[in-house]
């Protein structure tokens, strides 16, 4: 098995983002601070998946009223 990377294909290759909600990592400055480099990572690949011509989707989550 070899530990080179493989490419991906932009066609056939999609990026889900799930939980960048501004509740849930800007709620206050620790928890800022601790999600920081998440966020930054994420906008990097972000970034690198448009570039490249592939699929880019946000989960939208909607709960029950009782949260279930």
């Amino acid at each position: 098995m070899s530990d080179a990377a493989e490419p991906l294909a932009p066609a056939s290759t999609c990026l889900l983002l799930f939980d960048f909600l501004e509740g849930h990592v800007n709620k206050d400055p620790e928890t800022r601070k601790r999600y920081n480099h998440v966020v930054a990572n994420a906008e990097a690949l972000l970034l690198a998946a448009r570039r490249a011509g592939a699929m880019v989707a946000h989960a939208h989550a909607d709960h029950r009223p009782d949260l279930g």
